[in-house]
């Protein structure tokens, strides 16, 4: 059995425990403090270490756990397409935002939502040159403008009384530079590569880091932090034993139903600009394998915040993924839209991000210069063909 001791009186119930004859071997969490893994005689440790059975327990979330972790993100979601809506406002009528007051207003949206409790981690929002350092966070006196010339990162989550979310948009509010338009797609196209694999049960995340990196690869980009960490329910932002990160962590286990876990690739160029998306995830069961019964997992994105339009190249986008593109926007304009209360602002913002997008006329203009060169090579290859009959005759 399991037996809940209070925990004001855990030094004294800990060399109990150690000074009991009748207990042979503690069982010592991976993550555990100097401090207590030195009042363990090192006769009575279980080694290896080994990561406490309560954290596996807790990463796999019920069915309760799972409803408010998909539920409270259409909460985070009208915050932040009310909070993207409004900063499009302030910037359309000249009025100046910096990135402090920023979050200030996100807050302010949040805590209009039911369940909210506060922020989950300390926000990121990075103007420019600043979205490259990873993890920045601005003070009042140093807090830059945000301008419409410039990529904006805003990484931010929420503790709801029923989930924890971790959410991360890019955003530009003018036109942004191709060099941009093409980091940011090449990230994208990670974020969809991940959400889209079908993986068989028992796969480590590392197995799938690939993915979210292979696209950036092929133009010399990478990035130096993991690709998803797990996600607690109203607990931890991070959480283990779940990851997806290109690093072995002997401490890492394996993916299961029912955890959470977040999609994040990006890129930074150094004093110029950084990128990164970040969806929320679940991993849910997919097919059994027709050959050998073998039981296969997929993710199920539970994000609902439009990706930033004006950022994606289309030229580089597969059909598969440009589907996936619309659909996605499609499901998040379906559930946002009416609850959004008339706000016009965030309406608008909401609209220009999801509306269908569609392939570029240049693909149809060189469809046409194929088929002329066809024609062109058949006429040529038909005149010689006559050419050589009156030659014979």
């Amino acid at each position: 059995g399991v037996s809940l001791l209070d925990y004001s009186t855990f030094w004294s119930d800990l060399n109990a425990t150690v000074n009991d004859p009748t207990i042979r071997k503690l069982w010592v969490s991976s993550q555990v403090s100097h401090a207590i893994l030195s009042s363990i005689p090192d006769h009575k440790l279980l080694l290896p270490l080994l990561n406490s059975p309560i954290e596996r327990v807790k990463a796999q979330k019920n069915s309760v756990e799972r409803k408010g972790m998909k539920i409270c993100q259409i909460r985070d979601g009208i915050a932040r397409i009310k909070h993207i809506g409004w900063i499009e406002q302030q910037l359309n009528n000249g009025k100046s935002i910096n990135e402090s007051e920023s979050i200030d207003r996100l807050i302010f949206y949040l805590k209009q939502q039911d369940k909210f409790q506060y922020p989950s981690f300390e926000t990121i929002s990075a103007s420019g040159d600043r979205a490259a350092v990873i993890h920045y966070s601005p003070t009042r006196a140093t807090a830059r403008s945000i301008t419409k010339d410039k990529i904006y990162l805003l990484d931010a989550g929420s503790q709801y009384l029923d989930c924890t979310t971790d959410i991360t948009r890019t955003h530009h509010f003018g036109t942004p530079k191709d060099l941009e338009k093409r980091a940011y797609t090449r990230v994208l196209q990670g974020v969809l590569e991940i959400a889209n694999a079908i993986f068989p049960k028992g796969t480590y995340g590392r197995s799938l880091d690939y993915l979210g990196r292979m696209y950036l690869y092929r133009d010399g980009m990478t990035f130096g932090h993991g690709t998803g960490h797990g996600i607690g329910h109203f607990l931890g932002v991070h959480e283990g034993p779940q990851s997806i990160a290109f690093e072995y962590n002997q401490f890492e286990e394996a993916l299961v139903d029912g955890m959470f876990i977040s999609d994040e690739p990006g890129f930074y160029k150094p004093d110029d600009f950084g990128i990164r998306i970040e969806n929320d995830m679940e991993v849910i069961l997919a097919n059994k394998s027709p050959y050998n019964n073998k039981q296969f997992l997929r993710f199920n994105t539970i994000t609902l915040v439009p990706y930033e339009r004006s950022l994606i190249d289309v030229t580089l986008l597969s059909k598969v993924q440009l589907n996936a593109i619309n659909q996605y926007h499609a499901k998040v304009a379906k559930i946002l839209k009416p609850l959004l209360n008339n706000d016009e602002a965030a309406l608008n913002a909401l609209h220009s991000r999801t509306k269908p997008i569609n392939r570029p006329s240049v693909i149809t203009k060189t469809s046409e210069l194929n088929n002329r060169a066809l024609s062109i090579i058949v006429s040529s290859k038909l005149m010689t063909f006559i050419f050589i009959v009156l030659l014979l005759h």
